[in-house]
């Protein structure tokens, strides 16, 4: 019995499965344009930005990005920041080739732009750095405080990308998860009154070499697990990436244990250990696929 309770507290919480929308000023899908889907009418105005078929396969679902595109999106009240804020968006960076970080010119190993909102010292953005490829780093934040995080950056891959700051602490999360956080006495003051930039700046010549999909901005801070949650929502179905337990996070290409609002696909033997519940909204099983059972575990298909 205690078990049973403690599985439906765990369904109940509706943190996977959805991205939260509380705080959300503009939400970029690029289903066919660049509009905002948030409500807030921020929609974007795009420069030589092209469609393309985004991470899970849907023509015309994500923008394609090369020297001089770039979405610009105008000021206006909704966009105004305070104390704190959220961005997450996907990334694929198709070279590593774009602009150097400090001439501007022409680099083998560029300096990518995921958004800018003003380019002077109180600027807030979030770049992708290529120092010497594949090695480079995470930069974002503003003049006043950033933070910075290095990386082996990957070619043709898909990755979620996440930064926020509460008023005190500034951090970065790859796919869900978080990497790097430090405090940052950020100030929004001059960020404020300058357009978005989407896939470039205002007055640099920078911009990003791939392709970019679901941009959102929230005017607050996202706990780790609303971060997680955005993540898991857009990442379409799970799969199991290798044999290994239900109940193990590297099991599962999501990076987490799939819940009743996760439809999931089987590639691998997957164990349920003893006493144990697997839980799904629908699952698949495909060639070489197949879910073990212990003794007394369950597995369950259910609705949310």
């Amino acid at each position: 019995m205690k078990q049973l309770v403690y599985l439906l507290l765990f369904f109940a919480t509706p943190l996977f499965g959805q991205a939260p929308t509380n705080g959300l000023i503009a939400y970029y899908p690029f289903n066919g344009n660049a509009n905002d889907a948030s409500g807030n009418g921020n929609n974007g105005v795009v420069q030589t930005a092209t469609l393309t078929t985004d991470r899970l396969g849907n023509a015309n679902s994500a923008y394609r990005f090369s020297d001089g595109a770039k979405i610009i999106v105008p000021n206006s009240s909704s966009l105004q920041l305070t104390n704190s804020f959220t961005f997450s968006g996907w990334m694929n960076l198709r070279s590593f080739a774009g602009r150097d970080g400090n001439s501007g010119a022409p680099s083998p190993n560029g300096t990518h732009v995921l958004f800018s909102k003003d380019c002077d010292r109180d600027w807030l953005n979030l770049l992708l750095v290529i120092q010497s490829a594949p090695r480079g780093y995470l930069a974002g934040g503003t003049w006043k405080g950033s933070l910075s995080y290095f990386l082996n950056a990957t070619g043709d891959t898909w990755t979620h990308i996440a930064m926020s700051y509460d008023g005190t602490y500034m951090k970065l999360y790859i796919n869900g998860l978080p990497i790097a956080a430090s405090v940052s006495p950020n100030t929004f003051t001059a960020t404020n009154q300058r357009d978005l930039y989407i896939g470039g700046m205002a007055c640099w010549p920078y911009f990003f070499n791939g392709d970019l999909d679901d941009f959102r901005f929230y005017n607050r801070d996202l706990t780790d697990d609303e971060v997680k949650a955005t993540f898991i929502a857009e990442n379409g179905i799970i799969q199991s990436v290798k044999a290994g337990s239900w109940l193990d996070v590297a099991t599962w290409s999501c990076n987490c244990i799939p819940t009743a609002a996760n439809p999931v696909v089987v590639k691998h033997m997957v164990q349920i250990p003893t006493a144990e519940t697997g839980v799904a909204y629908t699952m698949k099983e495909v060639l070489g696929g197949q879910v073990v059972l212990g003794s007394t575990a369950k597995l369950q298909l259910t609705r949310p």
